[in-house]
């Protein structure tokens, strides 16, 4: 192939996608309301390097077929996991936020940047088909050594990758701080099981009228690094009248509800990703200045029971 007529449809194609592989590594690649990670945060930055060498490599007038052909699949492979995972990250988050309040504040979608990250790396796989090289030069040269040393550097960031994958995968089960602001989280972490349980309790009035209907208790089921851990099952309670030593420290007075025989349903779908939520339906409580002691019991699907106690609950 001559200095003349090196740009064939071949490299044209493949230059146009390198340029657009590191312009896709700048655009954003996760959005979660008016946060956006770009994929320079993410596997951007190696994608973007696949692009740079080869548009290097084809300004210095060679066109090594086979390595841009290998580079274009190491792309498209990165780029087409980050998207499974991406996709599967929203539609778990959405799942969550079922019946939130708050579920439409944030929303997360798949950002510019991925998309055309995933194309531009096709589009290396496409250009590198459509390079044709002088026959001649072919059969009377040698390889050229720079498609070995390319070969031999996309077989390095290929092992790399899968290993990086490999070792988040492990963390993800070794790693369990959730953080409700880290939206971009590529592996779900396993649940552990519940170690204790935490309440708050106060009287709400869920219709039109002026009485209390009872109790809004936010319970959490907590594991052994103070995660939340969302469970079914069931809840019972007992709510005493608070009265007060010769000390004032405050006891259990006059038992005020006794539903400890009750069995309240309870399940993981209501539970945001702060606490979970349950409605105890009491009449009587319209007592202005009065307080509670409340005591309630968890019962998992699996049969074991938690206990927890809000010692100043109101009751009016």
């Amino acid at each position: 192939m001559t200095k003349d007529s090196f740009w064939q449809t071949g490299e044209i194609v493949t230059i146009i996608s390198s340029a657009l592989l590191i312009l896709g590594a700048f655009l954003p690649w996760v959005k979660a309301g008016w946060i956006s990670y770009s994929g320079l945060e993410k596997d951007g930055m190696f994608t973007a390097i696949i692009g740079l060498v080869i548009g290097i490599i084809l300004l210095c007038k060679k066109s090594p077929k086979l390595f841009i052909i290998i580079a274009g699949f190491l792309s498209a492979l990165v780029s087409f996991v980050d998207l499974v995972n991406g996709y599967s990250i929203i539609s778990e988050y959405e799942t969550a936020m079922q019946g939130n309040m708050f579920a439409g504040l944030v929303q997360m979608q798949i950002g510019s940047g991925l998309y055309l990250t995933f194309l531009a790396s096709i589009g290396l796989i496409v250009g590198g088909f459509l390079i044709n090289k002088n026959e001649e030069e072919s059969k009377n040269k040698k390889s050229n050594p720079l498609t070995i040393i390319g070969i031999i550097v996309a077989v390095i960031i290929a092992i790399w990758f899968i290993g990086s994958s490999i070792s988040s995968t492990n963390n993800s089960y070794s790693n369990t701080d959730y953080s409700d602001d880290d939206l971009s989280k590529s592996y779900e972490e396993p649940q552990k099981p519940v170690q204790y349980l935490e309440i708050r309790a106060s009287a709400k009035n869920w219709d039109s009228d002026a009485e209390v209907d009872g109790l809004k208790v936010s319970y959490r089921p907590l594991d052994i690094n103070d995660d939340l851990v969302k469970v079914s099952g069931h809840l019972s309670y007992r709510l005493y009248y608070r009265t007060y030593d010769r000390n004032y420290n405050a006891k259990k007075g006059q038992i005020a509800v006794n539903a400890s025989d009750k069995q309240i349903p309870v399940y993981a779908s209501d539970c945001d990703y702060y606490d979970c939520t349950a409605h105890f339906y009491i009449t009587g409580l319209d007592e202005p200045g009065e307080y509670g002691i409340l005591e309630v019991t968890l019962t998992t699907s699996d049969g074991k029971t938690f206990s927890a106690t809000d010692d100043f609950v109101s009751m009016g």
